[in-house]
């Protein structure tokens, strides 16, 4: 399989498995995603948890061997009991990005406030993990993109609906390098 050798463009995923190898079907292992050129691989996001019943300790067994393998995972919280629950046990958090997303705001169009984000990040880096980047995603759109980089602070955005549609991602893109 060819790998993406681009130092600007990096490969993730939405999800994957606990496991390093093995038949799960409809699965896929986080050593694939490395097979194939990923980088990084989202996990624990709300449409997982809400719909597929994922729990706090699948969560944390995906991260745990996401990090072993050297893929970044990016870890979607709605509060903070998900960060504590989902990272018990892991010390080594160097490679790890926290995604910021309430649940309220998934899908609805209807985003968190900047001030509400701002705390919930600020709560985050002062009780729980310092040294991690955080993105905001919830309802992103061009509107807001920039707002929530500058005045909430966020390292970055997982945008969802907002990326299905190219005008509005490039807007999105073009008021965050504006900030």
């Amino acid at each position: 399989m060819p790998e993406l050798k681009s130092k600007r463009v990096k490969l993730g995923a939405q999800d994957c498995f606990w496991e390093e190898k093995g038949a799960y079907t409809g699965e896929i292992s986080p050593l694939m995603l490395k097979s194939v050129g990923c980088s990084y691989v989202i996990i624990g996001h709300s449409e997982r948890r809400k719909h597929l019943k994922e729990t706090d300790l699948m969560v944390n067994k995906k991260v745990k061997l996401a990090l072993q393998l050297g893929l970044k995972p990016i870890l979607c919280i709605a509060n903070l009991s998900q960060v504590k629950n989902s990272l018990k046990g892991i010390k080594w958090k160097k490679n790890l990005i926290l995604a910021y997303e309430p649940v309220f705001a998934i899908g609805t169009g209807k985003a968190c406030t900047i001030g509400k984000a701002k705390k919930m990040r600020i709560t985050v880096k002062k009780k729980l993990i310092k040294d991690v980047p955080i993105l905001y995603g919830g309802s992103v759109n061009s509107q807001n993109a920039g707002n929530y980089i500058k005045e909430a602070g966020f390292q970055g955005l997982l945008i969802g609906g907002a990326s299905l549609d190219p005008r509005e991602f490039l807007k999105i893109l073009r008021n965050i390098d504006k900030t």
